[in-house]
């Protein structure tokens, strides 16, 4: 099936490949959530000559406030309006004529520009004057009919509910169904976009995040596809500490994940640090830590606290620190950024610190940390890394990490203790489990030091 392109980086991908051409499609959601931008960055998109777009208006919004508002984004291109981009107003059609000039009128403006994709918007004034919900199934069926003929691909905005879109004739009728929608039951508003229907398509389905800037709207889809998955080669890394390694069985094998536990102060950032260290100065091993706590000359000086100088490996491309504040962190879009900084570096460690802070925003959701917690390990397993994951476990009890599912999803767990002993208190690692390695059982003591984590007894 032929289809027209967005031109809106991974709606495509959501879509099942594009939209198919001659379809009717309904573009369905509250005010405010972007249905007029989506529609008109895709017009645009796609205009020329012999692929003509008109925008028609009924009685929500004048054309001329339609196109002043539009002017903002850098989508909208002055020089098309006329030529490739054609707006049109049917409002007083609507008001004085009825349904049945409706069509007439949007039919000879079809027949006069000879347009390929077609909006009108909003759909769903002309579905509040309908006569009856008969007289409107029949209208959405006529007009769809038409437009396929003259060969357009329709577009249907409307302020429409949840509710009515399970039960309107349009909704029935229509080959797609997409719904934007805000959601602010969080600390942070979210927009996201829904594929309900699309006819002849593998789209993908759930919600699917997006945002609106200066360039239009830009989507992050719910699941992150990799093009190429590295091949497998097994081999062991070494952590720069030696007792650590023999605790690991030799070394961490590649392209695992490891969740580094513990308590505040038992050293979970230090030994990360000297992980990446040693991968830049020792191994060749280039690498990338994600900050969302401490800031990067925090970290810097961190390490230099430890003679590890990490500013040269900064500038030498070796190492890089990327910091994200939590607060208005959107994740699917995070996580897009994540594969595109690893896949331009080239990375093989990674470091995530921590593992909590990011998902902070969907700690009260279960289920949506689950899955993003297995997106990011399947991520960066996909991309030939081995990750080490950073989580913070309360004082006091026997927890290995924060939501209670990370464990199962991750390769390895490692945690670290402070041990109460009389007026001193002494630290702990245990290597609690590791996937394709025989490591060390039992907890083992350990000192910080300038070698980084330094175990002083590693069993059997």
């Amino acid at each position: 099936m032929d289809r027209i392109k967005t031109g809106i980086e991974n709606l495509d991908m959501i879509f099942g490949g594009g939209v198919p051409i001659y379809s009717v499609n309904v573009v369905a959601g509250t005010p405010g959530t972007g249905k007029t931008i989506l529609l008109q960055q895709m017009m645009f998109y796609n205009a020329a000559p012999e692929t003509k777009g008109l925008y028609i208006t009924t009685l929500s919004e004048p054309t001329v406030k339609v196109v002043r508002y539009q002017q903002q984004f850098k989508f909208f291109l002055p020089e098309k309006v006329g030529k490739s981009v054609f707006f049109a107003d049917i409002g007083t059609t609507i008001r004085n004529e009825g349904l049945p000039k409706t069509v007439d009128v949007i039919l000879n403006f079809i027949k006069e520009i000879r347009p390929t994709f077609v909006v009108i918007d909003s759909f769903k004034a002309i579905h509040d004057l309908a006569p009856s919900v008969h007289g409107l199934r029949e209208f959405v069926y006529d007009l769809a009919v038409k437009m396929a003929v003259w060969k357009c691909t329709t577009f249907l905005i409307g302020e429409y509910s949840e509710k009515e879109i399970e039960q309107e004739p349009e909704f029935a009728v229509a080959d797609g169904i997409i719904r934007l929608e805000n959601v602010c039951d969080t600390e942070l508003p979210m927009r996201y976009l829904s594929v309900i229907k699309m006819r002849g398509s593998n789209f993908f389905s759930g919600k699917h995040s997006y945002i609106i800037s200066e360039e239009g709207i830009n989507i992050f889809p719910r699941q992150i596809s990799i093009s190429q998955t590295p091949e497998i080669r097994r081999r062991i890394l070494k952590t720069g500490m030696p007792g650590v390694d023999k605790l690991l069985g030799g070394g961490l094998p590649s392209q695992t994940s490891l969740l580094v536990a513990g308590t505040a102060g038992s050293g979970k950032t230090t030994f990360s640090l000297k992980y990446l260290y040693s991968g830049a100065t020792e191994y060749d091993e280039p690498g990338i830590l994600f900050l969302y706590e401490e800031t990067v000359d925090q970290i810097i000086n961190i390490a230099r606290g430890f003679g590890w100088d990490f500013a040269p490996l900064i500038k030498e491309g070796k190492i890089k620190i990327i910091y994200s504040s939590i607060s208005d962190l959107n994740l699917d879009e995070h996580l897009l950024k994540i594969k595109k900084i690893v896949t331009e570096t080239g990375a093989q460690r990674i470091v995530v610190d921590s593992l909590p802070c990011l998902l902070h925003q969907v700690s009260e959701q279960p289920y949506l940390v689950t899955e993003k917690a297995a997106q990011l390990t399947n991520l960066l397993k996909g991309l030939g890394t081995t990750a080490l994951f950073v989580s913070r476990t309360p004082m006091g009890t026997e927890q290995v990490s924060k939501f209670g599912v990370e464990e199962s999803l991750v390769d390895g767990i490692m945690i670290l203790r402070i041990i109460g002993d009389k007026a001193k208190r002494k630290r702990s690692i245990e290597i609690y489990k590791l996937r394709n390695a025989r490591h060390v059982l039992g907890e083992c003591r350990m000192v910080i030091g300038n070698e980084g984590v330094k175990v002083l007894y590693t069993g059997n």
